[in-house]
């Protein structure tokens, strides 16, 4: 094969690369929303967490996920076909999850107490985690 046509390939191959990398959705924080949409709780990339969420105990509450870039506007390169919000109780039998989509479901609290639950946003296409896991703070009361 000529020489510059596998020069043409590769170039075409490393900028089709870059695109790739290119087109990875700036996901800076989630925003874990509850009930109403009142109780949220914000997790960023490298895992900190402000606010704490409140459900009630034995009332199936709706919970789901926003992604943010770093200037605050929806990223919307996080889609259902790519993307899922693994979501993981960490204190067995207090708290279940129940999915009921990719970014959402519902909680069920059986005790008052303060449990913890992980967050992971996971790409689908390649089995990797996009942010997370990180555990926040989740109080089941009355």
């Amino acid at each position: 094969m000529d020489r510059r046509i596998i020069a043409s390939l590769f170039v075409l191959g490393a900028g089709a690369a870059c695109a790739l990398a290119e087109a990875e959705p700036d996901v800076e924080y989630l925003k874990i929303v509850t009930g109403s949409s009142t109780d949220t709780v914000i997790l960023t990339r490298t895992g900190d967490i402000t606010g704490e969420l409140t459900i009630p105990k034995n009332i199936t509450t709706n919970v789901r996920a926003l992604f943010f870039r770093s200037d605050s506007t929806i990223e919307t390169g996080v889609t259902e076909g790519s993307y899922r919000l693994d979501v993981l109780p960490v204190e067995g039998g207090v708290l279940i999850f129940n999915r009921t989509g990719a970014f959402q479901g519902t909680f069920d609290g059986s005790a008052d107490t303060l449990t913890h639950v992980e967050f992971t946003l996971w790409r689908t296409f390649d089995d990797q985690s996009q942010v997370g896991p990180y555990a926040i703070p989740i109080r089941i009361g009355p």
